[in-house]
């Protein structure tokens, strides 16, 4: 009895043992298999993750030559546009200059026109004396009417270039005035120094097309000339209507 008891046990003490070792030989197996997928996964990331990495770093350097690009774009641009507008500046200010001289140069010729007249001063205050009212301002006008004919390239007035052929051209001025001048006229003071600062250029004409006055209106003032419509004025002062189709050219 004790020695059927006795074998039993040996035999479940065998059986117990054979089943350890297949336990055991799974768990090995099974951890030799997890080790093989860990360094099968080590081996794929040691190939892959440096090819992510350069990828990336490729990346950065195409992204910062691209922003470096852009900021040399946008520098020339920056350049391109400050230099156009140098240049336009300069050209506005050479331009203006320009204008400077040329509006100088003008003033200068428009300042100086009747110096060479100046022989006639005494002349040309008698007649101011005769014509104006004697207000400042009519003579002003009574004696630009003057040297506008002078100036004048219209038509009616090519042959004058004078003070006294402006006053003695045919009937412009009246058969009055013409025997006042002959008889010699007192010149105030105030009118001789309007004829002076008239052909010294100090004091300005009125617009040139202003080629006639009168005391009274006539009636040639209403068929080709127009009335000049100066303010306050004590007589009336006219323009030919055909001013600019009469002008010669010289």
């Amino acid at each position: 009895m004790e020695l059927s008891v006795t074998l039993e046990n040996k035999q479940e003490r065998r059986i117990e043992r054979k089943k350890n070792r297949k336990l055991i030989l799974f768990f090995i197996c099974t951890i030799s298999v997890v080790i093989e997928v860990n360094i099968a996964i080590c081996e794929l990331l040691s190939l892959t993750k440096p090819d992510t990495q350069f990828e990336r770093i490729e990346e950065l350097i195409e992204r910062e030559k691209k922003k470096e690009a852009l900021q040399i774009k946008m520098a020339k641009e920056r350049e391109e546009r400050i230099k156009k507008e140098t240049e336009m500046e300069i050209g506005r200010q050479q331009a203006r200059a320009k204008e400077r001289q040329e509006a100088h140069r003008q003033a200068m010729l428009i300042k100086n026109q009747f110096l060479h007249l100046l022989d006639e001063v005494d002349f040309f205050g008698k007649l101011i004396q005769i014509e104006a009212s004697g207000s400042y301002e009519d003579c002003r006008r009574v004696g630009s009417v003057t040297l506008n004919r002078v100036r004048t390239n219209y038509i009616d007035f090519r042959d004058v270039h004078t003070i006294r052929e402006v006053f003695y051209q045919g009937t412009q001025y009246s058969d009055e005035s013409k025997q006042r001048m002959e008889k010699g006229v007192e010149v105030e003071p105030e009118v001789m120094a309007v004829a002076n600062g008239l052909l010294k250029g100090e004091i300005p004409c009125l617009e040139e097309k202003i080629l006639f006055q009168s005391r009274k209106r006539n009636s040639w003032m209403d068929e080709n000339i127009i009335d000049a419509n100066l303010p306050n004025s004590e007589q009336y002062y006219a323009y030919p209507d055909d001013f600019e189709e009469k002008c010669i050219i010289q």
